[in-house]
């Protein structure tokens, strides 16, 4: 799955299970936040925005699929509760845990972030996993890793009654909704971060080799802000051909563009990283531009009148 952060990879994959041949973008109807911190991706951050996903009604509302998640405080009943949800009830089960300790992943020991995948299997010594951001294929991993490991649980529940009808004008007021409340701090997060890169005060990025480039919390952060956009779009094509209507032809045009633009700046920053020749001043001016664009997208969604 290209263009998806690790956990909404997980969410999507177990949807694909769950609701096979359903198309779930509806999901990114409020994939247009803007998330930056300084120093890239805390976990603290991360808690944040599972909590506030975790809140969310988009999936419940539009597809029936409800996702809980629990915190795990004894180790000890880790292997009986995948038993209970993967055996029993032949249900995926979300993972979250340090991506340092995965078999599959490239910087295995090396470096510390916050992940999320799937278990569809047991074995007799291990797990089937599912892990559509690090692996186009199903990945192993041993049950002591896995069991010692784990933050919190993701439980998924598909239940055609709670589904509620969204015809058009739903969703274009869940979206204005949104916007009304993104747009408070949307822009000025964006400038900060314009600001930052100008005076170089963003995190510096290891240069030591192509993953671990691809992987720094900066090239990261940039990169969810860029798929989250396309992804935005994806949910506005979806209404467009659901309802046929060109309510939404002129932004998804317009968010179009600014998915190109944030890859530019991630492509430049990587360039300035590697060759260290003050490629700062472009990158910033360009953030400054999708500011810019940005705000009218805001502006014509909060317009939208279905």
């Amino acid at each position: 799955m290209n263009k998806l952060n690790c956990f909404d990879a997980m969410i999507l994959s177990a949807g694909n299970i769950l609701l096979p041949h359903c198309n779930l973008d509806y999901y990114f109807l409020d994939a247009f936040s803007i998330k930056y911190y300084k120093v890239g991706l805390k976990k603290s951050d991360y808690d944040e925005s599972v909590k506030s996903f975790v809140e969310n009604n988009i999936l419940k509302d539009y597809y029936g699929l409800l996702v809980t998640r629990e915190v795990i405080h004894n180790k000890n009943a880790v292997a009986q509760k995948i038993e209970d949800v993967v055996y029993h009830n032949l249900k995926p089960i979300g993972i979250q845990m340090d991506s340092y300790y995965l078999p599959w992943n490239s910087l295995q020991f090396q470096k510390h972030r916050t992940h999320c995948f799937l278990i569809t299997e047991i074995e007799n010594d291990g797990y089937v996993c599912v892990d559509a951001f690090l692996s186009d294929n199903k990945v192993r991993i041993d049950k002591k890793t896995l069991i010692d490991n784990t933050e919190s649980f993701f439980y998924f529940n598909y239940d055609e009654k709670i589904k509620k009808d969204n015809d058009l004008q739903c969703i274009t007021s869940f979206i204005k909704g949104y916007i009304c409340v993104e747009r408070k701090e949307h822009i000025e997060k964006i400038e900060n971060f314009a600001d930052d890169i100008l005076n170089s005060r963003c995190e510096k990025i290891d240069t030591t080799n192509s993953k671990s480039i691809d992987q720094s919390n900066l090239i990261f952060s940039i990169a969810n802000i860029e798929w989250r956009r396309n992804n935005f779009s994806s949910a506005l094509k979806l209404a467009k051909k659901n309802f046929n209507t060109s309510l939404f032809d002129e932004i998804i045009t317009k968010l179009d563009e600014i998915y190109v633009m944030w890859g530019t700046v991630k492509s430049i920053l990587i360039k300035n990283a590697v060759v260290n020749n003050g490629y700062n001043n472009k990158a910033s001016q360009l953030v400054q531009k999708i500011a810019n664009k940005e705000d009218e997208v805001m502006l014509l969604l909060l317009n939208l009148n279905s």
